[in-house]
């Protein structure tokens, strides 16, 4: 679920202030060394959806869907190569 998805409008204005004040704070703290980069517009509620239907497999396996050439096919792939250890601070 998207982070302020079950935000009620103070809650998120609540939070929305917060960062605001985090990045003047961090801003401040190191001049001309900040960027900030964020899309332009909303996530498409395709994206959104297919992020959702993701997070509910039971499985670690990725669920890639090629869709180039007009094809509609999906693949399982691992997230994790056999030769590493899953660390959740990755």
């Amino acid at each position: 679920m998207p982070a302020g998805a079950c935000l009620g409008k103070n809650a998120t204005r609540t939070l929305m202030e917060e960062n605001k004040g985090m990045l003047k704070a961090l801003s401040q703290r190191y001049p001309g060394q900040l960027e900030l980069r964020a899309p332009l517009g909303t996530t498409p509620l395709n994206l959104r959806m297919q992020a959702q239907t993701a997070a509910r497999y039971e499985d670690i396996l990725a669920h890639v869907t090629l869709t180039g050439a007009g094809s509609r096919d999906s693949r399982l792939l691992p997230i994790w190569d056999r030769t590493r250890i899953w660390d959740p601070g990755d």
